[in-house]
């Protein structure tokens, strides 16, 4: 029997890149396929070949049986591939309904059938997670991991038979990232195949069949997951062997340097906290628990009803992002692409929107001051960029994430704020960026990070503060972070 999916020497080629080198994918009805390569493997640029985004110089692709003869997004639907993309296509004012059935909405005398469509939906909502919400809700009012849910939404609705899934649990906290493996679970019993691509490890092994590894272009190997260890992916991966995943020590931790008291929203309720010189303390709950919204109050990035902040034991005022600026504080967001950088601007722009002051008299910049400061921070994080000037859309999210990182510190943060740090950036990236945090540890700065990555919070947490709708359920140090502590805490627990 032939398999469902067969990508046959596919290669593809851009202005001085071979981005795919014959590469061949094979996908067996009811299989789950994870795709796992370093940013830049080649993983995107064969899903687009696949989607119909890219045409291959040479190779073929069968779906099913049918040769793919044209290769438009149009052509590939037709033929049954759905892509759930890591960036969100919700039509953010139309409701859950109207984007699940975007283009094939039920008519009644030529009018929407609203009674049909809404009780389609919620059969939908229900199989995805969604169920809770009212299918007149506008995708605008919705959380940014219910919008992921309700991209896969969109995919069960269309009844196709290879289903792409691109870092799809990147917003999602764990029990979402179960029910998600649920759904999965459900959609291989029902003979979908699925390519999963992820650079969380712990996934793979949790829910996928097989392994295909991409470096540089290439296929390197297509395993049992069953028959391949988590060393072996890596190494595997990035060319060389990562002896440590999470390269953060203990060390000396200091006197606190940012206190916040009685922090009140509309959702957290007198929610007080500390840290201190050179300590990563963890703010872990699942979605809607409030670490999110204290992390972006404490930035003044979100309103709040009344709250407490104290700098090195003096009182300060926190009304806008200005003020927590002006303090040391610094905010690096879970979207970097929208909410952290200019993504059409260069490098060196992005580096030193922030600190301008640095380097200008009179509104006047100094640009050679600029230039210079610009390549400190490239050398320093290691920034892979041909030149400074270079656009931050075409540099890889691990190299992205390090420009939104030099930014702040240019500003001679004290307080980094750290939400998602590592998400979407491959293994190699991620043990960078904690090589980076441990730095800025020892260098005394203090660092606040929300993480829905578990392994993540357990490795390189100090300390972790656990919580669950809107207070604060626990604390936990040392041994005491463990899994069973911050899953039962985080979902109620003892306070």
């Amino acid at each position: 029997m032939s398999a469902l999916l067969e990508m046959k020497q596919i290669t593809v080629r851009f202005p001085g890149v071979l981005a795919n080198d014959n590469v061949d994918l094979d996908l067996e009805a009811g299989e789950v396929l994870a795709l796992v390569g370093e940013n830049g493997a080649g993983k995107s640029t064969l899903i687009k070949v696949l989607a119909g985004e890219n045409v291959p110089e040479t190779g073929t692709v069968t779906v099913d049986g049918t040769v793919m003869d044209t290769f438009t997004p149009s052509v590939s639907e037709s033929l049954g591939v759905a892509v759930i993309h890591q960036e969100l296509n919700s039509i953010l004012q139309l409701s859950i309904a109207e984007n699940i059935f975007v283009g094939n909405l039920p008519l009644k005398h030529g009018f929407v059938d609203y009674k049909k469509l809404y009780a389609d939906s919620l059969a939908i909502q229900r199989r995805v997670g969604l169920g809770h919400l009212h299918p007149s809700l506008k995708a605008l009012n919705m959380t940014v991991a219910e919008r992921q849910l309700l991209e896969l939404a969109k995919v069960v609705s269309k009844e196709a038979k290879i289903i792409i899934m691109d870092e799809p649990t990147a917003t999602l906290n764990t029990s979402e990232t179960e029910a998600l493996f649920k759904i999965i679970k459900d959609l291989k019993a029902e003979g979908k195949g699925i390519i999963y691509i992820s650079h969380k490890l712990d996934e793979i092994f949790a829910v996928c069949d097989k392994v295909m590894i991409m470096r540089d272009g290439k296929k390197i190997s297509q395993e049992e997951v069953k028959s391949i260890t988590r060393d072996e992916i890596v190494t595997q991966m990035v060319g060389r062997h990562i002896e440590d995943m999470y390269p953060v020590h203990e060390r000396p931790i200091g006197d606190v340097v940012l206190e916040v008291k009685n922090l009140r929203t509309k959702l957290l309720k007198d929610v007080s906290f500390k840290v201190r010189k050179g300590e990563i303390l963890a703010l872990y709950g699942l979605i809607g628990s409030g670490s999110d919204e204290a992390l972006r109050a404490i930035f003044g990035a979100d309103k709040f009803e009344s709250a407490e902040f104290y700098m090195d034991g003096e009182p300060i005022k926190i009304n806008k992002t200005y003020d927590a600026m002006a303090h040391g504080i610094a905010y690096i967001p879970s979207e970097r692409k929208s909410e952290g950088l200019f993504l059409q601007k260069g490098v060196d722009y992005n580096v030193t929107i922030s600190s301008l002051g640095a380097f200008s008299k009179h509104g006047v910049l100094d640009l050679k001051k600029e230039t210079s400061l610009v390549t400190e921070w490239i050398d320093r994080f290691r920034i892979m960029t041909p030149e400074t000037d270079t656009k931050a859309d075409s540099l890889s999210g691990g190299n992205q994430q390090k420009v939104v990182l030099a930014k702040w510190l240019s500003t001679d943060a004290r307080v980094l704020l750290l939400h998602e740090p590592t998400r979407g950036i491959d293994v190699g990236a991620k043990v960078e960026i904690y090589n980076l945090m441990e730095k800025f540890c020892e260098d005394g700065y203090a660092v606040i990070m929300v993480s829905s990555d578990m392994p993540e919070v357990l490795a390189i947490a100090d300390r972790v503060n656990t919580f669950y709708e809107g207070r604060i359920t626990g604390e936990f140090t040392g041994s005491e972070i463990n899994m069973d502590n911050l899953l039962r805490y985080a979902i109620g627990g003892e306070v």
